[in-house]
């Protein structure tokens, strides 16, 4: 702005305009005492999404400033309308106590972008929030997809012209935001993810900034491996996605870089190959009636104790992998919760009260939990022994026993988590009496002021022989002692005469004054000593967020694993076996999802495909059950899947009877051959 516009410009509006340069994407939500306002641009788009009043405040250059506000009280409100409807806000906040003849210093304390959310508000539960840094090279295509509440990075190379590739892999991990290099490839790619319905943000980068390159480079030095690094520097394109991704976090959320200790690599062939028509068609996340989640694979699967075991299952059912050991240790896992009853509803009643801790552990590494997190990790760590006790009795299942190990001994983070926190909703307190002692002296002079001022009152009244002297308070003069006219022969020399009425006349004393004093320290206080002492707790927190992860990580495992014997169990499934053949034999096999959603007995059949029939063509009238049939042998095949990255290339599957949604872990067709159902759907 030049410097004739800004003389012209209040000073309000000079701060405004320089803290709105530097977030040009977003809508800026400008703390002015009690409301967050919004001005020109801002506030018509705000005003029109969210449907409240447009007005103006003040002229420049003879125009009239646009503006609308929303209330401190109701951020929340409006900020979850405006994420979730693809909007970016910068919220401004005052950040010291407005004094007369100064500006109120400002400045941007949460940048709210689809993809680096951690409130729970804003996030659906059942859902993982990846952030994916999409940047195209003349000769490769780097892929890096992020998940900041649980730090977890995944990154892929594709050759250029890969478009059914990469919406293959867009339709995999659904990330809520993309971000692209903002040059002339970048945009023509903006304009692309934009008509297949994704959130986009341009990120400008200078490779040649020497000191941004060499403070990226030394993140990466010091977050990963030697060989981790190595092989990102192998990938032009892979490199530059990872700068872009760490200069867009770092603006946005910068608390989260530091917990991204290692990246991913796969190869989209690590999965079982489901391009975006086929997850599509197969309804496996999204119905094509309204995208909702119901009548879905998913939905059907999903019977997860808790929100990250639904996030987990999703993830599966995306990501169908091929380890025939790893499909068999799943499947070990599932039968034996399958056939134990007991031990499947005693781990079901811990998980169900253990919760959500991914999420909670994730806000807790990005300081951005609140006590409320804090008591229910309490509450979750207060079962996870007991967890760990039953999962270690039936260690001969090797996978029960892996996740057993990852539920190490946090009895110390317990004890002062019990100590310190307040969990009596009766009292306003974060931190509990007794654990800090200045804090219980600052309360008791809060608290109990009331009781030393009637133990004083009832002392000068005695000493005094005043029985109608009477200690009172106003706002003006704080406490006061009042005494009655004809009682002022009685008033002792050591009282300070303060103001004199028509009937009465008040009064201080050295003891009085020094009292209140110690009130209205005490009060002024009690607040910045509490903070510092839940800082402390959540710093002591902090040191175990490592294996607090690795924890909610295997949970969520055990509860997706549960979530899929709790199916078979409930609609009969069996385990599948495996067979080193190219064979597809399924009997007595039934569409899962019809048969769960319209809740009707449906009627089995089998399929048989092997060396010498790979291929089946279906004929008959319309509506008579031929797309059914087709997806029938899709979904069954689909639901065995896991979440390893490793592949096999011998191994299928041969289901007799009925089939096991099981471990989410994978059918296996031999790489070099097209799966029999792709053909049908060619065909079809």
């Amino acid at each position: 702005m030049s410097k004739e516009k800004k003389k012209k410009l209040t000073p309000l509006m000079i701060q405004y305009f320089a803290i709105r340069e530097k977030y040009p994407d977003a809508i800026l939500f400008f703390q002015v005492g009690d409301f967050y306002e919004m001005f020109f641009d801002d506030a018509k788009k705000a005003s029109a999404f969210l449907g409240i009043a447009l007005t103006k405040r003040g002229n420049i250059n003879g125009e009239p400033i646009p503006l609308c506000g929303v209330p401190l009280h109701a951020l929340d409100h409006y900020l979850t309308k405006l994420v979730k409807g693809g909007f970016k806000v910068a919220i401004c906040d005052q950040l010291e106590e407005p004094k007369p003849g100064k500006v109120v210093d400002r400045g941007v304390t949460q940048v709210l972008t689809p993809g680096t959310l951690t409130d729970s508000k804003l996030l659906d539960a059942k859902s993982a929030s990846y952030l994916f840094s999409f940047f195209p090279t003349k000769d490769k295509w780097g892929l890096l997809f992020g998940e900041l509440l649980t730090a977890q990075l995944f990154a892929t190379v594709l050759p250029t012209d890969s478009t059914k590739m990469l919406e293959s892999e867009l339709s995999r991990f659904f990330p809520d935001e993309i971000l692209l290099p903002h040059d002339k490839l970048g945009k023509s790619f903006q304009s692309l993810f934009k008509k297949m319905g994704y959130f986009t943000s341009l990120e400008h980068l200078d490779v040649y900034d020497q000191e941004c390159t060499k403070q990226i480079n030394g993140w990466m030095a010091h977050q990963f491996k030697n060989e981790t690094v190595s092989a990102i520097k192998d990938h032009e394109s892979l490199l530059y996605a990872i700068y872009n991704f760490y200069k867009y976090v770092e603006k946005n959320q910068c608390g989260a870089l530091e917990h991204f200790k290692s990246l991913h690599f796969y190869d989209p062939e690590d999965f079982l190959i489901l391009d975006a028509s086929t997850q599509k068609n197969l309804e496996l996340i999204h119905n094509n009636q309204g995208g909702g989640r119901k009548n879905t694979l998913f939905y059907l699967l999903d019977k997860a104790c808790t929100s990250m075991g639904s996030r987990m299952v999703k993830k599966w059912v995306t990501r169908p992998l091929v380890k025939k050991e790893a499909i068999e240790q799943r499947l070990d896992v599932v039968s034996k919760l399958v056939d134990d009853i007991t031990l499947n509803q005693k781990i079901k009643e811990l998980l169900v009260q253990i919760g959500d801790i991914e999420r909670i552990v994730g806000r807790m590494a990005l300081r951005r939990a609140a006590i409320s997190d804090y008591l229910a990790l309490a509450r979750a760590l207060e079962i996870i022994p007991e967890l760990k006790a039953l999962l270690i009795a039936h260690d001969d299942i090797m996978l029960l026993r892996v996740i057993a190990s990852y539920l190490v001994d946090f009895t110390n983070v317990h004890k002062l988590l019990l100590a310190s926190l307040n969990d009596d909703s009766s009292k306003d307190w974060i931190i509990k009496n007794g654990f800090d002692q200045r804090l219980d002296h600052l309360r008791t002079l809060v608290f109990d002021g009331n009781k030393k001022i009637v133990d004083l009152e009832k002392k000068e009244q005695r000493e005094t022989k005043i029985n109608s002297l009477k200690i009172r308070y106003n706002k003006v003069h704080g406490y006061y002692i009042e005494v009655t006219k004809p009682n002022l022969h009685l008033v002792p020399d050591t009282y300070m005469r303060q103001q004199t009425l028509v009937n009465r006349e008040r009064f201080t004393t050295i003891e009085l004054r020094n009292l209140q004093q110690e009130m209205v320290q005490a009060s002024a206080q009690i607040d910045q000593v509490e903070k510092e002492i839940f800082e402390h707790v959540k710093d002591q927190v902090y040191q175990y967020i490592a294996p607090l992860r690795k924890v909610a990580h295997a949970l969520a495992h055990l509860d997706a694993l549960l979530s899929f014997s709790n199916v078979a169990y409930d609609f009969g499934y069996i385990r599948p076996a495996f067979n080193e053949n190219s064979n597809i034999i399924i009997e007595q096999g039934r569409h899962p999802v019809v048969e769960f959603c319209q809740n009707i007995n449906f009627i089995p059949n089998d399929t048989t495909l092997h060396d010498q029939q790979s291929l089946l063509i279906i004929t008959g009238p319309n509506m008579g059950g031929k797309s059914t049939y087709l997806r029938q042998v899709a979904l069954i095949s689909i639901m065995p899947n896991a979440d390893h990255l490793y592949r096999q290339n011998s191994a299928m599957l041969h289901c007799s009877i009925e089939f096991l949604p099981a471990s989410v872990l994978v059918i296996i067709w031999p790489a070099a051959k097209v799966p029999s159902w792709w053909k049908w759907k060619r065909l079809h």
